[in-house]
């Protein structure tokens, strides 16, 4: 059994610092997930100058128990 704790404002801080290293990429705010005691912004990354173009949607983390997704997705923003 895992019993690491994940904060989910370190993962915000990992969303934030690989957008960081591209001007281009646009990080907002576009719901807020209120689970009581807690809320969770639910991100949207976007290129600047690409709202016509290809879009993608990844998701993860649905399964708080099942940490590859996120780390996954988060790897591969990062990358």
């Amino acid at each position: 059994m895992n019993t690491k704790v994940r904060s989910y404002a370190a993962l915000l801080r990992r969303v934030q610092a690989a957008a960081s290293q591209d001007p281009s990429w646009r990080v907002s705010e576009i719901a807020l997930l209120h689970y009581p005691p807690d809320r969770h912004p639910l991100l949207a990354l976007r290129r600047s100058g690409e709202e016509d173009g290809l879009h993608l949607s990844l998701s993860a983390g649905m399964h708080g128990d099942e940490p590859a997704g996120v780390e996954a997705a988060l790897r591969f923003l990062e990358s």
